[in-house]
């Protein structure tokens, strides 16, 4: 079956519509139920017609051709109007549905002032032939309704062209905050495992140099050995300080300090309380080694729970629980918020996700029905990051 999906049915209906015209024209010429030459009918109900064809991308222009083909029509043929052909009547309807539908501001107004100018006339010819005044009152009714549909129509498709336009808007600021809070985490956690990787080289390299020196006289065979390690070692300090100063933004003056880890979570605690926020820490089963990055993805990702519960949560108390299993590390702060932003993850969250990817572990976060906010992460305690 043929894929109708690629079909431009606007235009379909626009055909349409001027070819149901024209035979509804040219079928009373046929019959001869017209006034005056048949040619002069004929063109100018081509003239009603045809312009249906620009009628959405041109509607001012349209109406104007159309309405002027009417007037024309009606005063040197139908004076009385009772009369006259129906396709001026039903096309002069559609051309004022359809500019009021697709005309826009000032034109708009300018065709609409022409129209009914246009079709007052014609009343005041038709009055002037002894025309009921009710009849000619009453036929204001039909034209104003088709405009003031058109207008309506018009008004509720901008409505959500402008609610989708600014849902798009929305979605894109998301889309670049995401993009940004990546960034940002994965230049931090460069940074972070910067100053570890420094820490630990900077170890080798002592314990090189004090082991080449006790063997100077001994073993000049592992003492150069050793010398060509330490001397290693030190390019890959230097090459690790010019890495340093590409990651570390501008304004970021910290040290090569050692960064926090799981023995840091208590002093977090403190300092959340002293922010105003009632948190407990609770450790579930046996301690086990966890390397130096894996606990700083941890502590980051208890920090920024808690962030977010100072943030969002309100009036709340919080508690965060770290649970040991021999391959895995599960963490957990829950609060029991009720402010109505509690849900509200933040971008941190982003960053988060894609530190803890690092590691195959996964974050999530989750409102419970009885209230409240969760953020929970599983982290892979034996697998190193890609």
């Amino acid at each position: 079956m043929r894929d109708l999906r690629g079909l431009d049915w606007g235009r379909i209906a626009d055909v349409a519509i001027v070819a149901a015209l024209l035979a509804s024209g040219f079928g009373q010429l046929a019959w001869g139920d017209t006034n005056g030459p048949v040619w002069a009918n004929a063109i100018l109900m081509t003239a009603i017609a045809l312009p249906a064809l620009w009628r959405r991308s041109h509607p001012e222009l349209a109406f104007s051709a159309s309405m002027t083909a009417v007037l024309v029509l009606i005063l040197a043929y139908y004076p009385s109007g009772t009369d006259g052909p129906g396709e001026s009547w039903f096309g002069f309807l559609i051309m004022t549905f359809s500019l009021a539908l697709y005309g826009e501001g000032r034109p708009r107004a300018a065709a609409t002032l022409f129209g009914a100018a246009a079709f007052a006339a014609i009343n005041i010819r038709q009055l002037l032939v002894d025309t009921d005044p009710f009849d000619v009152l009453t036929a204001w009714v039909f034209p104003v309704l088709a405009w003031l549909g058109g207008w309506a129509l018009h008004h509720r498709q901008s409505t959500a062209e402008r609610h989708r336009l600014r849902a798009d808007e929305a979605e894109e600021r998301r889309a670049e905050d995401a993009r940004r809070a990546i960034e940002h985490e994965r230049a931090r956690i460069a940074r972070e495992l910067h100053d570890m990787i420094s820490h630990s080289v900077s170890v080798m390299v002592m314990q090189a140099a004090v082991e080449r020196r006790l063997l100077a006289n001994e073993n000049t065979s592992y003492a150069r050995t050793l010398q060509q390690i330490e001397r290693s070692g030190r390019d890959a300090l230097g090459e690790l300080r010019t890495l340093l100063g590409v990651l570390r933004d501008s304004d970021d003056g910290d040290a090569l300090t050692p960064q926090p880890g799981l023995d840091d979570l208590p002093g977090l605690i403190e300092r959340v309380r002293d922010a105003g926020l009632s948190v407990d820490l609770r450790v579930d089963g046996e301690p086990v080694e966890v390397s130096p990055a894996l606990q700083l993805t941890a502590f980051r990702i208890v920090q920024e729970g808690l962030t977010n519960v100072l943030k969002h949560a309100g009036e709340a108390r919080a508690e965060v629980v770290v649970t040991y299993s021999p391959t895995r590390l599960e963490l957990e702060v829950r609060d029991d918020g009720t402010s109505p932003n509690a849900t509200v993850p933040g971008t941190g969250l982003v960053g988060l996700r894609e530190r803890a990817s690092l590691y195959g572990g996964d974050i999530e976060t989750f409102a419970p029905k009885q209230g409240g906010f969760v953020l929970r992460a599983d982290l892979p305690i034996m697998t190193e990051p890609a």
